[in-house]
């Protein structure tokens, strides 16, 4: 049915404010595709049904072999929903977040690898409805405005300090989400922390899958999906050969000796934990590390990702020691000051399903 034409109490003129429903929804949708996803996947599907939006992940979008158990696409769909929640509010109303509607957590705990993955029946990981009318905070305006402006920062930070308030903010953040960001500190710490994405490079590029796949996603000249060559600062040239490159036995070797310098180099490095290691857990962990970035982006920081020692089960223990709390790692960032807006990665028109 549609929504009386009461105006929402965000000012924002492109609100579809006196559409149907179902246009209001997808009008938001455009917000939750900017969110960040593993290698620009995203993963993600929607439904528009109901007076709600139905979230889903992709079932043909899987990385066998840099993704596995799916962890990383339920994250991705994880910061989707974080995005959309942000959206929603700044158009002036309360996001109704309902996880798992169709009863599939208690599945989504116990049988993480198949959960979401494929044809009919698929679980819904979310149904959000516009509730009552709200008005943002101006910490809510601050995020929905660092939409527009978040970009993974794939180069050198400016050599400049992080404010400790700043930093205690993202840990807040995290904490808010029902997660927990541990900033390693200390040359030891952060020195064990650099040997184990080290090794997590050196085991993964053994790989002849995972080099298929990230030749295939991290080195493209220009595209809607994956990693464009540009935002390393690579020519199509460049770009070109690094794809080559990647297939190779070894792997690119530029892109992690960039990657080692870059980590010593870090103002900080942060690791994102959940309390279990579920799908449950994964979404909440992708909600955590949206907050974070939105937050970041706030202060005119930005982030990476380094998730070498997270896919590698060995390695993903030693990371577990590096914690001061029993939490389990999810992701690790390195974050700092930025002075440089990077190129946007391409995005995919809205993925909305016809059910």
């Amino acid at each position: 049915m549609d929504r009386p034409s009461t105006t929402p109490i965000s000012n924002d003129p492109s609100f579809p404010r006196d559409a149907p429903v179902n246009e209001q929804l997808a009008f938001l949708l455009q917000y939750a595709v900017m969110a960040p996803s593993g290698h620009n996947t995203q993963p993600w599907q929607f439904s528009i049904r109901d007076d709600a939006i139905w979230l889903y992940a992709d079932p043909a979008l899987t990385l066998p072999a840099l993704d596995p158990g799916g962890r990383e696409r339920i994250m991705s769909c994880g910061a989707a929903l974080f995005h959309l929640r942000i959206a929603m509010i700044h158009a002036g109303f309360d996001p109704l977040v309902e996880l798992f509607p169709d009863g599939g957590a208690a599945n989504a705990a116990t049988d993480d690898a198949s959960f979401a993955s494929s044809g009919a029946g698929q679980k819904a990981l979310a149904r959000i409805r516009m509730g009552e009318h709200r008005q943002p905070s101006l910490l809510e305006e601050r995020l929905f405005s660092a939409i527009h402006r978040r970009r993974t920062h794939r180069e050198a930070f400016a050599d400049a300090n992080v404010a400790d308030a700043d930093i205690e903010a993202l840990q807040e953040a995290a904490e808010q989400e029902g997660a927990t960001l541990e900033i390693v500190t200390g040359a030891d710490r952060r020195q064990r922390l650099l040997d184990l994405v080290i090794q997590g490079n050196e085991i993964m590029l053994a790989d002849p899958d995972v080099r298929r796949e990230l030749a295939e996603w991290t080195s493209r000249v220009s595209d809607k999906t994956g990693v464009v060559g540009k935002s390393r600062g690579w020519s199509r040239w460049q770009t070109a050969t690094a794809r080559w490159l990647h297939a190779l036995p070894g792997g690119h070797p530029d892109p992690w000796r960039q990657e080692t310098a870059m980590i010593r180099s870090a103002p900080v490095l942060g690791i994102l934990a959940t309390a279990n290691d579920h799908v449950p857990d994964w979404l909440t962990g992708g909600q955590a590390l949206d907050r974070v970035l939105l937050r970041a982006t706030s202060f005119g920081l930005a982030a990476s990702f380094l998730n070498q020692p997270v896919k590698v089960d060995r390695l993903r223990n030693q990371l577990h020691e590096l914690l001061t709390h029993d939490g389990v790692p999810q992701i690790i960032l390195r974050m700092g000051v930025v002075t440089t807006q990077e190129p946007r990665s391409g995005r995919q028109p809205v993925p909305v399903r016809s059910d």
